[in-house]
């Protein structure tokens, strides 16, 4: 009985964390829908479903760059997660995520984006006392701003700007 009643909690809890938020099919709109949640409203836990709903999608659709975009922001969430959700803090699973999302954006050739997630990923490394790593991720981050091939497309500042993020 009392696995039925934390079954059904869970489910409720989610719920709740999704109110308001209109069903979508698009990885794009659940990505920003994310965004809104988490930037706008603070409701880390309905973001942090919408971006893993964002990154199946994609995956679907084989929309690496929205993939990689929803791998970065629950690293972000995982790294400064706010006031309300800020029992989510882990910078540990912060960098795992933004692993993932250097490694996809990668291999799409959005290195604006790899510098950003570096540059990023310096404060989840600071927030676990790993200098330097943190050093090392910053680097990083100036090795791929400077790189010259990158993807015409990672234009980075229509992503990121419309959730409030700083561009570098």
């Amino acid at each position: 009985m009392k696995q039925i009643y934390l079954y059904f909690s869970f489910f409720a809890f989610v719920g709740c964390a999704l109110v308001g938020v209109p069903e979508s099919g698009d990885p794009r709109v659940k990505l920003q829908q994310g965004v809104i949640l988490n930037n706008g409203q603070e409701r880390g836990i309905g973001a942090l479903h919408l971006f893993d709903q964002a990154i199946s999608l994609a995956k679907e659709k084989n929309d690496k760059e929205t993939e990689a975009t929803a791998e970065f922001y629950i690293g972000e969430i995982y790294k400064a997660p706010g006031k309300r959700s800020e029992h989510l803090r882990n910078p540990q699973t912060a960098l795992d995520h933004y692993s993932k999302a250097i490694s996809i954006y990668n291999e799409i050739k959005y290195y604006k984006s790899v510098s950003f997630v570096h540059w990023n990923s310096s404060a989840a490394y600071d927030q676990l006392n790993k200098k330097n790593d943190s050093c090392e991720a910053l680097k990083e981050s100036k090795k791929y701003a400077e790189k010259i091939d990158s993807n015409p497309k990672d234009t980075l500042a229509h992503v990121f700007n419309d959730g409030g993020m700083l561009v570098i």
